[in-house]
């Protein structure tokens, strides 16, 4: 049974029986609170998200393919932009001098290396490559972004709202640390609801029938969080 307007990310997250609730908390509240916060001055989020959505994953799935499945990176510039959308869509911080500062063969060699990491199911190894030293500005929450986008099945993004419920609910309260213990939680309960809640065939009002991933689960609960904050909520 669908569930009904008006719910909140903590209630989807421990009621929802279908991947149809996940998806259709997207298509009815995600586009309307990027939208809304471009409006209250977070500066080209549509065009940034739309980036980060769909652009770049397509990008890096071409590179793979070309490349016979076998090789994949990632450019200093869609670094760059992914740390310009993750800061648009969630806070400020002082990190764009410091991705900036990074050498392009740096990024593309490190990346090669967290991709093949990702490739293989590796989330630790990927996550660790990634926010190591040698990428200035790169923690786990940027390389989640970065990863997600790669392989959106196994990587969700590591946004503050659906981090901080789902650690909540997994008894780890408190303020984030942002490193790659709480990451690993917060992943491996995104994959268990996936699993939980997958039904094959099952369509959203989208009429998408493929399985739920772990970035759409994370994409729904900041949407549902960040739509009550913005009074979007149906009543």
């Amino acid at each position: 049974m669908p569930m009904e307007n008006g719910i909140t990310a903590l209630r989807l997250w421990k009621t929802a029986s279908s991947a149809s609730d996940f998806r259709d908390a997207i298509d009815a509240h995600y586009q309307a609170c990027i939208v809304a916060m471009e409006r209250a001055g977070k500066k080209e989020l549509v065009k940034l998200d739309n980036f980060w959505r769909k652009t770049f994953p397509a990008t890096l799935q071409r590179r793979q393919s070309e490349n016979k499945g076998n090789d994949c990176w990632i450019t200093k510039e869609e670094l760059v932009q992914t740390m310009q959308w993750k800061l648009a869509r969630g806070k400020m911080r002082p990190l764009m001098n410091l991705v900036r500062g990074n050498d392009s063969g740096t990024v593309e060699r490190i990346s090669r290396s967290a991709l093949i990491a990702a490739q293989k199911g590796d989330i630790s190894n990927a996550v660790t490559i990634f926010s190591g030293a040698e990428l200035k500005g790169v923690g786990p929450a940027t390389a989640s972004a970065l990863l997600a986008a790669y392989r959106p099945d196994l990587f969700p993004f590591m946004a503050d709202e659906p981090t901080m419920l789902v650690l909540d609910e997994s008894g780890q309260n408190g303020k984030l640390k942002y490193n790659l213990a709480e990451y690993l939680v917060f992943q491996r309960a995104i994959i268990g609801k996936c699993r939980e809640i997958n039904v094959p065939g099952e369509k959203a009002k989208s009429g998408t029938a493929r399985p739920l991933d772990a970035e759409e689960v994370g994409r729904a609960l900041w949407c549902l969080n960040r739509a009550e904050a913005l009074g979007l909520l149906s009543q």
